[in-house]
């Protein structure tokens, strides 16, 4: 099972938008026997029985959004097709010229096996960064961030920011609008306390 987490714990789906070619994240190089390959879905599929995967975009209003962005709430769309994986829901939200932003939620994919899957994760994240492009490029590594209820991570080339709700859930949100770095951390900080606390009432 050693084998298996640190597989786990590289797999998240990136979005990019049309003219971002340079920048694409690559699955872990590992491989698993086909019986390593049974077991881990074997236990995904029973552990997603009560893994509480929802859409991110049902967990913030569009007014909420508006006045973090600083945007016309009437220009404020929800693009939630929510593409769902095993152990992942991810929707967008789509504004004026081509803005955009994502929103992920994944849970631990092998609860009793991975103690705290979202601090590994993220330290993950923090330590190793996403592989770069074209495979064996210099990895694109996150700095930790503050003033998140829990670890935090962000980078600024990705402009990506993910964040631990609790040790089996991680949230992350992929900007797409232009924004300068110092306000992708604001908007995310500002987000993650609206999520966090409509997602812990789901949770109850």
């Amino acid at each position: 099972m050693k084998k298996i987490i640190p597989l786990i714990l590289s797999v998240f789906v990136v979005f990019a938008c049309k003219n971002d070619t340079k920048v694409k994240d690559v699955a872990s190089s590992q491989t698993l026997t086909q019986k390593e390959e049974k077991k881990v879905e074997d236990k995904v599929d029973n552990s997603q029985k009560d893994n509480n995967i929802i859409s991110p975009c049902s967990l913030i209003g569009i007014e909420e959004l508006s006045k973090i962005l600083k945007v016309d709430k009437n220009s404020i769309k929800f693009s939630d097709n929510s593409h769902s994986g095993q152990y992942s829901k991810i929707c967008g939200v789509v504004w004026g010229d081509n803005n955009r932003i994502h929103f992920s939620l994944q849970s631990n994919p092998l609860p009793g096996e991975i103690d705290d899957f979202g601090k590994s994760f993220i330290d993950s994240k923090i330590e190793n960064g996403d592989m770069g492009y074209p495979a064996g490029g210099k990895p694109y590594k996150y700095e930790k961030l503050s003033g998140f209820d829990d670890v935090a991570a962000f980078n600024k080339d990705l402009r990506r920011v993910f964040w631990k709700y609790n040790p089996d859930y991680v949230f992350s949100i992929y900007f797409n609008a232009g924004f300068s770095s110092s306000k992708m951390k604001k908007y995310a900080l500002d987000i993650s306390k609206i999520v966090n606390k409509n997602f812990s009432k789901k949770l109850k």
